[in-house]
Order: structure tokens, then C-alpha cells, then sequence
């Protein structure tokens, strides 16, 4: 009697402790706030922690709707991203074709950050800052403490990075700002408009 409640405890512990685990994501996904279903997130934040809490399991591309703006976001660490599973943020150009945009005017100091994010891509994306604050930085690249947990291998094609001239003198603004820049790998630029 005794082993049968001791095996029932234990399948019971396993079960309680896979209760909350959620499946890696895969596949295509929305972020649109009027749109609804499964697969679409009505923010970009809500995708950004689905992608970094569950992690993938295959290529995932993250559509983000025409016209729409969102705010600033950081994106750290998404487990099982590799060279043949990478994360694609773009424009859902099946919608419509008006840019979608990451902007901050505030705080935080960066309309899209990076931290420890390893083959992700952005395309056919505005991504700006609007901010005249003398920190105020469009992408923040943030360098790690060794060469395999720092931001690699991310692309950037036929995007708009944005930010208004500054009237005051500056080291910390930029467009593309890079925390412990020889830790980074692979930052790579096609066809964007700064």
C-alpha cells in the first residue's frame, strides 16, 4: 500500500510540475491589437514574452500589422534559436503595406534593445526614435560577457532606423548603439535608410 501512494505521489509531482509548461512556439504569428485567434498578439511586448519565456522549436515569423505603432521593446535570450531556426519580425505586407513602427519619445532611452538575442531579423520595419534627450539611441546592442552569450547574428533589411538631429553635443545618441562591441557577432545591414 505503502509504494502504490508512494508512485502515486511521485506521478502526481510530475504531472503538477509539466501542469504549467508551455509547448516552444513555431510557425507564423500575428501582432495586430484588433485582431484576435491563437496565433496573434494584440502587443508587441506579449509576443517578445512568449518568444523569450517559451522559446522555439522551429523558424518563427512574427507579422506585425500595417499602420499599427508600438512601443519600445527589449528582447533578450529566445531558447532554440539557431542558424536554421531563426525569429522574423516584419510587416504583414498581406494586410496592407503602411509601415509598422517601434518608437520611443521617453523612456526607456531605445525603441528596440538587444540583449543576448542570437538569429532574429527585422524587415520592412520603421524603427525610431523621436526623443531630443542626449541618450536617446534607435537600436541598443547590448554586448554580453563572452562571445557566446552576447547578441549575434541579427539582421536588419529594407528598414527605416529614425531619430531627430540633436541640437546639443553627444557620445551616448546614436542610431546603432553597441554596448561591449567586441562581444557582438555578425550585426548585419541590407537595404536599411537611416
Amino acid at each position: 500500500m505503502m509504494e502504490v501512494l508512494r508512485r502515486t505521489g511521485f506521478f502526481l509531482l510530475l504531472l503538477a510540475a509539466g501542469w504549467g509548461a508551455q509547448a516552444q512556439m513555431s510557425g507564423t504569428y500575428t501582432v495586430d491589437p484588433a485582431g484576435s485567434g491563437s496565433t496573434n498578439f494584440t502587443t508587441l511586448q506579449a509576443a517578445v514574452t512568449a518568444l523569450t519565456t517559451q522559446g522555439v522549436s522551429a523558424p518563427v515569423s512574427i507579422l506585425l500589422a500595417p499602420g499599427t505603432s508600438h512601443p519600445s521593446v527589449s528582447i533578450g535570450s529566445i531558447a532554440g534559436t539557431g542558424p536554421t531556426n531563426r525569429v522574423r519580425f516584419l510587416l504583414d505586407t498581406l494586410k496592407g503595406v503602411a509601415p509598422a513602427q517601434i518608437t520611443t519619445s521617453g523612456v526607456p532611452l531605445y525603441a528596440l534593445q538587444l540583449s543576448g538575442v542570437r538569429y532574429v531579423d527585422f524587415r520592412n520595419l520603421v524603427i525610431q526614435s523621436t526623443g531630443t534627450i542626449a541618450t536617446h539611441r534607435v537600436v541598443e546592442l547590448l554586448g554580453g560577457t563572452s562571445a557566446a552569450t552576447s547578441t549575434g547574428f541579427v539582421r536588419f533589411s529594407k528598414c527605416i532606423l529614425s531619430a531627430p538631429a540633436l541640437t546639443v553635443s553627444s557620445t551616448n545618441a546614436a542610431v546603432v548603439f553597441a554596448t561591449i562591441p567586441g562581444f557582438l557577432r555578425s550585426i548585419s545591414f541590407y537595404d536599411v535608410q537611416v
